[in-house]
């Protein structure tokens, strides 16, 4: 018989306990959501709207720096910490990735909360509230597997184009590199064919002419030769003057 009450008394130490602890939790828990209600996102510390274009985003920085900036009020103590906040605003906002994150967290804000049940049927008797034990373990791997499912979807900012293991990118750009070197080569190499046999077009074109000119040469002898090139020359002469007159 003693040896139960010391055991009744042991439990109802320990359900005393639990129920401090959770009481514990809760006090910080309402704190830390109170505390966040009144922190200002930083869409309404720049004074945009959530759809704001980097345009409006940095106009709106320009126009808040010069009235926040520490040396606009110099009396006013809290003129830094509203300095930094809205140069952390900004920074978070102006970039495409942190903004993307950002607004995930705004709209999935269940991930940063802690997990606290109903704490109105806590007592010594049912310390967890009417619910077991293994409730009051949050299962973070379940919020944690949705949000990154979430930001896989739109890593890329690209809607339903989900993130691809950095070894596929990895290959992806080796495959593209040796396509690209393999592409370039042949380019090279055809363009160099081509650009050969016309040079081998153009000297055999030469070669002939000159053979032909040779023959003629010693056909006619040197003297009918250069009767023959004085009579050319004078015939595009005549040729090119008739030109120059029906230009005039």
């Amino acid at each position: 018989m003693p040896f139960t009450n010391a055991f009744m008394v042991c439990s109802r130490c320990q359900h005393r306990l639990v129920l401090q602890s959770l009481n514990h939790v809760r006090g910080i828990t309402t704190g830390a959501r109170m505390w966040s209600q009144a922190q200002p996102n930083y869409y309404e510390t720049l004074g945009v709207q959530k759809d704001a274009t980097n345009l409006e985003l940095k106009a709106a920085y320009f126009k808040l720096s010069k009235v926040l900036h520490p040396d606009a009020n110099p009396q006013n103590p809290d003129q830094h910490d509203l300095f930094v906040q809205l140069n952390e605003a900004y920074g978070i906002l102006s970039k495409s990735t942190t903004r993307r994150d950002y607004d995930l967290s705004l709209t999935r804000p269940h991930i940063k909360e802690i997990r606290v049940h109903n704490m109105d049927h806590v007592s010594p008797d049912n310390p967890f509230g009417g619910h077991t034990e293994s409730d009051w373990f949050p299962r973070t791997h379940i919020f944690r597997e949705g949000g990154e499912e979430k930001v896989n979807e739109n890593y890329y900012g690209i809607k339903g184009f989900r993130r691809v293991k950095n070894t596929y990118v990895v290959y992806g750009c080796v495959a593209f590199i040796f396509t690209g070197a393999v592409f370039h080569f042949f380019v090279f190499k055809h363009s160099s064919e081509y650009a050969t046999q016309r040079l081998d077009a153009k000297d055999k074109k030469i070669a002939e002419l000159y053979n032909q000119t040779k023959e003629r040469a010693r056909k006619n002898g040197p003297k009918k030769q250069m009767e023959l090139l004085r009579e050319r020359h004078n015939a595009n002469q005549m040729k090119l003057a008739k030109q120059l007159e029906g230009e005039t």
